[in-house]
């Protein structure tokens, strides 16, 4: 059986709390205190000026700039994906 489960995202608050959640997932995991310090994330690529494959632009006017895509993050570091305490 598979660990993998998959979710429809119906709505705009689900699809951002998406992004969130899997920039979160490697502190929620315990393989690092600070989910910005994760090696393997796109974090860092959202906030540098290097060429990427990313969407950069789109995510972040989709958060509404870098300073509301941190604060975005930030705020809900304690849920899960449901948006259940966690």
């Amino acid at each position: 059986m598979s660990n993998l489960k998959r979710k429809k995202i119906d709505s705009d608050s689900y699809f951002t709390r998406c992004i969130t959640y899997i920039h979160q997932n490697p502190a929620h995991h315990g393989f690092v205190k600070d989910f910005t310090k994760w090696k393997h994330s796109s974090w860092k690529a959202f906030f540098s000026e290097k060429q990427t494959h990313l969407e950069r632009e789109k995510v972040l006017e989709w958060f509404g700039g870098k300073e509301e895509m941190i604060t975005d993050h930030r705020q809900s570091i304690d849920l899960d994906i449901d948006g259940d305490e966690g």
